[in-house]
């Protein structure tokens, strides 16, 4: 059975919605959290929530509130950020040359006290799927520029696609809405030169396998 990384979600509520849409697919998928495995089979929001928090949705929402007039917004965000962190830094092994991964790292876990918790890592991660499976350059465009991030997001997202991606520069170029600076040229050559470099490598790695 097909396992779906739960790095490539924002929160249980949307990990749940994709599981049940593969489930109305027909497709038998499976996730695991903390230990905790979640099924496309048998998934329904209150089954998710009593496997992982141990309590309904409307339960855990419930607390939730009385907790967040405790420590406040921002505490629950990192906590959330912090427990999908690890999941966020394999996912990207997928998309990733093993050279890069380091930095990976580093950025996933930085991302947890940003501004975002982690949101442009998400983002990010979704697209880089999008780039390794192939779909239309011009649908995935069309998503993220349908996404209407606002320009901070948004920059954050393709620097992040341009530097981790395989596919980065193709789709900074294709994202581009101004001219291109000097800066950001020499920036895209030095990513190509070093992904064509990498590239190579690890054909030569596979193949002494």
């Amino acid at each position: 059975m097909e396992k779906l990384s739960a790095g490539y979600f924002k929160n249980l509520d949307e990990l749940v919605e994709e599981l049940t849409k593969l489930k109305s697919e027909g497709k038998e998928v499976y996730t695991e959290i903390n230990g905790h495995k979640l099924y496309s089979s048998n998934i329904t929001e209150d089954r998710a929530y009593k496997e992982i928090y141990g309590m309904t949705k409307d339960e855990f929402r419930r607390k939730e509130e009385f907790s967040l007039d405790l420590m406040g917004q921002l505490e629950e965000d990192i906590r959330i950020a912090k427990t999908l962190a690890k999941y966020r830094i394999e996912a990207g092994k997928n998309h990733i040359f093993p050279e890069k991964l380091d930095n990976w790292e580093i950025l996933v876990n930085a991302s947890v006290t940003d501004s975002y918790h982690g949101e442009e890592i998400v983002d990010s991660l979704k697209i880089m799927k999008e780039l390794d499976d192939k779909e239309s350059i011009d649908d995935i465009i069309s998503k993220f520029k349908n996404e209407n991030y606002k320009e901070k997001l948004r920059k954050l997202i393709r620097n992040i696609v341009l530097n981790f991606s395989k596919e980065g520069p193709e789709f900074y170029k294709a994202t581009t809405e101004k001219e291109l600076v000097e800066e950001e040229k020499e920036k895209i050559k030095e990513v190509e030169a070093q992904n064509k470099e990498l590239s190579e490598k690890n054909k030569v790695v596979l193949k002494h396998k």
